[in-house]
């Protein structure tokens, strides 16, 4: 995989949703990991929508349930764990 973007912010959305239009105008690969409150930037459904080139789309469980309780998630629900495997497979990490 060419980039792993994490997500501990929400407001860090915006930012993504360009690093994911601009990885894959550059046919890069690239997967996402949110965590902490970042798991709030996957209420917004455009930005959801955006991510469906992701190779892998994970969504820390734990983070999941404190800030966004019994709501489905829209991604897979993983841990740090998925994480890591994650950082091991990347070429690059941008963490927001």
């Amino acid at each position: 995989m060419d980039i792993l973007i994490i997500i501990s912010n929400p407001q860090a959305a915006f930012i993504a949703q360009s690093l994911v239009a601009a990885a894959e105008r550059a046919n890069a690969s690239w997967s996402i990991f949110f965590t902490n409150d970042g798991v709030k930037a996957l209420g917004d459904k455009t930005f959801v929508m955006a991510m469906s080139g992701a190779q892998e789309a994970v969504s820390c469980h734990e983070s999941w349930l404190a800030h966004m309780g019994n709501k489905p998630c829209p991604v897979i629900e993983g841990s740090q764990t998925n994480n890591s495997a994650l950082v091991a497979k990347a070429a690059r990490i941008i963490s927001l």
